[in-house]
């Protein structure tokens, strides 16, 4: 009796599934998304800054490098000032940023002791996506990329293929620098 029930349930299970299939359900799920390879360029629009990003789903937020990060008070409220900047053979570039710290994040290392850095609002655009997301500030000169997009960026909208790179270009106007 509880054979027959299970094998029923199969059936109409898999009977979904194949109506689903020939309705085109996923395609149409995977068509909204815009696909990103594991490395792409991403446009801080709040700067006007372009970079070459690591796409992490295993992060939970973005993270960007940061200069000169001081965190200090305005008005009551902690805010912080930072520099990003991009440097070529002949010069560097760097624009400093004031902004209001939304919380300090606890970043967990794999070598090293746990790390408390500020996270800021930056609006990102990687292709034809504009959002405003948390980012925390980070020294990431160690790093081959200075941006890491994280999942709270990524989530709803992309779909990642770890065989690609640079599938996409930003093409959101800046809003230039603030």
């Amino acid at each position: 009796m509880q054979k027959s029930h299970i094998a029923c349930r199969r059936f109409v299970l898999r009977g979904w599934l194949s109506i689903g299939l020939l309705c085109g359900l996923p395609g149409a799920f995977a068509a909204e998304k815009v696909v990103l390879g594991w490395l792409e360029e991403v446009l801080i629009m709040d700067v006007g800054l372009h970079l070459q990003a690591k796409v992490d789903t295993g992060a939970d937020d973005s993270s960007v490098h940061a200069n000169n990060v001081t965190v200090f008070q305005r008005d009551g409220n902690e805010w912080v000032r930072f520099s990003m900047g991009i440097a070529d053979e002949d010069n560097e570039v760097s624009q400093v940023i004031e902004r209001p710290v939304l919380r300090m994040a606890r970043v967990k290392r794999k070598l090293a002791s746990d790390e408390r850095r500020p996270v800021v609002a930056l609006t990102l655009c990687v292709g034809n996506v504009a959002r405003q997301v948390e980012v925390n500030l980070a020294q990431r000169q160690n790093f081959k990329y200075a941006m890491l997009i994280g999942r709270s960026y990524l989530g709803g909208h992309f779909l990642v293929d770890p065989a690609q790179t640079n599938l996409t270009k930003p093409v959101c106007k800046p809003t230039g620098g603030k």
